[in-house]
């Protein structure tokens, strides 16, 4: 068995107990000092690149914005052409549709002298035909067409049975030609 002898004073004891708890604590305190300046630095350094990494994609994020916001200007530029176009046929009346049909219902025993259109007050044709029978024919003709309608023929043009001056009033309705 071993004897130890305690030869150090009481006060000493203390004393050197005391000097290696602070040379404990300083060390552990160089020791958390030491770990928060590596992970502070750390932390500054991806803050450094998340920064370099957000003004990247801000960058080209914008350049992205500015060639879409070019393209979505021709965009609307086009859809406004493409509406002022729509808008410009829709006002269009399909007049020589309309006249097509009516030149192919004259027959050819009739002369037509005069023609006036207008969509408030109809239309008034003038003319001659050769005879009684080819009148009717062109206003047979004419009641096959969907856009005329209410064909009004003085009876006095019907008593005549050759060499037949007629006037012819009619209505028009163009929405019922068909465009092709």
């Amino acid at each position: 068995m071993m004897i130890t002898l305690n030869l150090i004073p009481e006060i000493h004891k203390d004393k050197y107990r005391l000097i290696r708890v602070y040379q404990m604590l300083k060390t552990m305190v160089m020791v958390i000092t030491i770990y928060t300046i590596v992970v502070a630095i750390i932390i500054l350094m991806a803050r450094f690149i998340l920064q370099l990494q957000f003004t990247k994609i801000i960058n080209e994020t914008t350049l992205v914005t500015q060639e879409n916001h070019a393209i979505e200007e021709k965009i609307t530029k086009l859809n406004k052409e493409i509406s002022i176009a729509s808008s410009i046929k829709s006002q269009i009346l399909p007049w020589p549709e309309f006249l097509e049909s009516f030149s192919s219902a004259v027959p050819d025993n009739v002369i037509i002298k005069t023609i006036s259109f207008s969509l408030e007050k109809g239309a008034n044709v003038t003319g001659n035909a050769v005879s009684r029978d080819d009148l009717l024919k062109f206003r047979d003709n004419l009641l096959t067409n969907p856009a005329i309608k209410n064909i009004e023929l003085p009876i006095g043009d019907l008593l005549t049975k050759n060499n037949v001056d007629f006037n012819m009033k009619f209505t028009l309705d163009l929405s019922k030609v068909s465009v092709p």
